[in-house]
């Protein structure tokens, strides 16, 4: 069986806020540090419909730039294709 390049340790990814003090979207460039073995499921405020559970792989990311990201803050991350 093989494993989706974008599900390994070192996959580059683009992270985007959505919004800032500015009003405007930054976006920044990273890697994937490490992926949870295991599927769990998400906290309740990420579902989009309030009473469908939401699963999913636990991931964290090591961005490119010294960057502070606010506790909370809105983002999306998007696998870059770099088979």
């Amino acid at each position: 069986m093989e494993q989706l390049w974008y599900f390994i340790d070192g996959a580059p990814v683009s992270v985007n806020c959505l919004a800032n003090a500015d009003g405007g979207r930054r976006e920044y460039l990273g890697t994937v540090a490490s992926l949870s073995a295991t599927v769990d499921e998400a906290p309740p405020r990420y579902r989009q419909i309030p009473m469908c559970p939401l699963w999913g792989r636990g991931m964290v990311v090591m961005l490119n730039d010294n960057v502070r990201l606010v506790p909370g803050e809105a983002t999306t991350i998007a696998f870059l294709d770099q088979r």
